[in-house]
């Protein structure tokens, strides 16, 4: 936890350990139904009947996990095994393979189902704006005419098997535009 949020209310630090764990875990919990297991009672109103109400913080982590399908359940701190997520320092090593892993499950699933990832891969070879793009981002050097678009943009890519993503969806050059 950062400094300002050790200093929240028992609530809010226990409602951010749920954010924290969903979101940590987003790749395995997306399109799922799955039980959160907490010792902290109050949050059951909150998060389970979504008409209760609760501060504006986390208001805003429960617009965050709209998306998910779970439910809080309580466990009485007795029978509740010590909270992994609290006490397991990430090692930045099992990090990076992590961001590796969920950047191949975009790749994987960002494509349209009426095209192959191989069909991406090829058009984007193929296509001197993109390639432009991947070049810059290999080397840093953002001076060329075809990328001076996207250069306000820049720490929002990244490249794999020679596709460019921005965040979560796959960069195609737009063909229609007219000509500068």
């Amino acid at each position: 936890m950062s400094a300002a949020e050790s200093r929240y209310a028992q609530i809010e630090r226990e409602a951010l350990a749920i954010k924290f764990g969903v979101e940590r875990f987003r790749v395995y919990l997306y399109g799922s139904h799955f039980e959160v297991h907490t010792d902290h009672k109050p949050l059951l109103p909150i998060f389970n009947n979504h008409g209760a109400k609760s501060n504006a913080r986390i208001e805003l982590w429960l617009l965050k996990l709209q998306q998910y399908d779970f439910e809080v359940k309580h466990i009485p701190g007795r029978d509740n095994p010590a909270d992994y997520l609290s006490r397991y320092h990430s090692h930045p090593e099992s990090h990076n393979a992590m961001i590796e892993d969920y950047v191949n499950y975009i790749c994987s699933n960002a494509v349209p189902k009426a095209m192959k990832f191989e069909v991406v891969q090829s058009e984007s070879k193929q296509d001197s704006e993109i390639q432009a793009l991947c070049s810059a981002l290999k080397s840093g050097d953002w001076s060329d005419e075809n990328v001076r678009d996207y250069r306000h943009m820049k720490n929002e890519f990244t490249v794999v098997d020679g596709v460019v993503l921005r965040d979560t969806r796959i960069v195609f050059q737009n063909h229609s535009r007219t000509s500068r």
